[in-house]
């Protein structure tokens, strides 16, 4: 997905449960990253999202 898309459809989650992420691209990847350790990363390729958080913790999501 583009990275317009990629903070667009980020930014709506986001804004339900009420957070404000910080953006970025780096290396051909889309990277918001949240208050409290929470990391979602995307790429051009795929509408999938890789998201971070905790101790470890990581997880496929479809956006």
């Amino acid at each position: 997905m583009t990275y317009d898309s990629f903070c667009a459809r980020v930014r709506a989650l986001a804004r339900r449960a009420g957070f404000a992420p910080v953006f970025s691209h780096e290396d051909g990847r889309h990277i918001a990253r949240f208050p409290g350790g929470v990391t979602v990363t995307g790429n051009t390729v795929s509408p999938r999202v890789f998201v971070k958080w905790g101790s470890g913790h990581t997880a496929l999501a479809s956006i």
